[in-house]
């Protein structure tokens, strides 16, 4: 590309689906996810931190919808006895070193004294997420793919702020790297530019640091930095 010319942000590449993206949607797509698990039989109970919990009846437990759309699972106990105190009196000879056997409890702990509790059968519990994760397929693939929308554009949005700031601070553009002095700054800017993809979403972050290259590096890029940078690009693309 001549130097001076001005770099237009490419447009998403089509798709055959379109995702609608914004916090908006991302509370949509989880709300439909609970409304779904809603319809199975469970009814919300509790939000809380962005985690919402449904409760089925008294056999199936509950359901946790985290906010990035996994679920978790949790089953109550089904029934339970108390074991014959000659299993639990107190004294040397009933200490408990093998966590199967019955241990005492305090007296004011809460509980009368050892029971064996009844869980749900593994096959059982197992029936009961499997009905809940087929039913949810769809619901949570939306909801991750607005997520991952939503987080490319938030990206795409602030990379411009992203790229000032390592202009003027040295804060790294790629997570984890450390600060970068400022000596290494236009050359870090020049490295990212040439490491972005070339499909829809890195063409796109590709032309906004163009447009930030043309704007900020004076002097712009030098022959040895093109004959550096622009043979890293897998689609030939060239340095404004």
């Amino acid at each position: 590309m001549p130097d001076g010319e001005p770099t237009e942000l490419a447009a998403p590449a089509p798709t055959d689906e379109v995702v609608v993206w914004g916090r908006l949607a991302v509370d949509h797509a989880h709300d439909e996810l609970v409304d779904r698990i809603e319809e199975l039989g469970y009814r919300t109970v509790h939000r809380r931190d962005g985690v919402v919990i449904l409760r089925g009846s008294s056999w199936q437990g509950r359901v946790f919808v985290f906010q990035d759309g996994e679920l978790g699972f949790t089953h109550p106990i089904v029934g339970s006895f108390p074991l014959d105190p000659a299993m639990y009196a107190t004294g040397p000879q009933n200490t408990a070193t093998d966590l199967r056997t019955p241990r005492v409890m305090d007296k004011g702990q809460g509980l009368p004294g050892p029971s064996l509790f009844l869980l749900p059968s593994g096959s059982r519990k197992a029936g009961l997420e499997h009905r809940v994760l087929d039913a949810t397929t769809e619901e949570r693939a939306a909801l991750r793919a607005i997520m991952e929308r939503t987080a490319q554009e938030e990206a795409l949005f602030d990379l411009p702020d992203r790229l000032d700031r390592l202009w003027t601070t040295g804060s790294p553009l790629v997570a984890d790297e450390a600060q970068v002095p400022e000596s290494d700054r236009r050359a870090a800017a020049l490295q990212f530019w040439a490491s972005r993809p070339d499909d829809g979403y890195g063409a796109r972050a590709t032309a906004i640091v163009e447009t930030w290259i043309a704007a900020t590096l004076t002097p712009p890029p030098t022959p040895e930095e093109r004959a550096t940078y622009e043979p890293r690009r897998k689609d030939g693309r060239s340095l404004p």
